[in-house]
């Protein structure tokens, strides 16, 4: 006889959700260390700015994550000037001011595994510091007219997609929307917390 698989309809599957998500009895607090964040960083910039500053105010750990697409020599060269131009223009200010800077790393990133390092680079701090909170802010360009979106490049959304799939527990996801019209209000950081379920 032909078995014929049966899956859930929505209606069951929300039902299953909202029983896995059910909580009974007081918040647990448990122990609250400050977040270790990590600040996707493609170029220095005012969105990535109001990025590593919003970090900077929620906890002194502060890692910016440039993944860098060139091989040999050139990635070198292009790695050197980003550390220069970051001690210069980011570390000396946060100094000057008595705040712990941000540091930067640089991490490899071949095109068709863009991605993939931060990934690994998540994982590895969760190993390190067992129990610490994560923290990955992904500065994002909020679309506007047709100039705008020839300017964006979608990597926002496919970074953040990636995270919601690989995330843990323990690994949060904060977006920091930004519009280039200098006359908006910039919204504040909205925060996404572990991977939820699909809906």
């Amino acid at each position: 006889m032909e078995s014929l698989a049966v899956s859930a309809s929505p209606a069951v599957r929300r039902r299953q959700y909202r029983s896995a998500l059910a909580v009974t009895g007081p918040l647990e607090i448990g122990e609250l260390a400050p977040p270790i964040l990590r600040v996707a960083v493609e170029q220095r910039s005012k969105m990535t700015d109001a990025a590593i500053r919003f970090a900077m105010s929620l906890t002194r750990d502060v890692i910016a994550v440039h993944l860098n697409r060139l091989e040999g020599p050139e990635a070198e060269d292009d790695g050197a000037a980003l550390k220069a131009q970051w001690r210069e223009a980011v570390a000396a200010p946060a100094e000057a001011r008595g705040a712990t800077a941000p540091r930067l790393v640089l991490l490899p990133a071949p095109y068709r595994e863009m991605h993939a390092p931060l990934l690994k680079f998540v994982d590895k701090l969760s190993a390190e510091a067992p129990g610490r909170p994560i923290g990955v802010l992904i500065p994002e360009l909020v679309e506007g007219g047709w100039r705008t979106r020839l300017l964006h490049t979608g990597r926002a959304a496919r970074l953040r997609a990636l995270l919601m799939k690989h995330a843990g527990p323990n690994v949060n996801l904060i977006i920091s929307p930004w519009k280039p019209d200098p006359g908006s209000t910039r919204a504040g950081p909205s925060r996404a917390g572990p991977a939820a379920p699909p809906s």
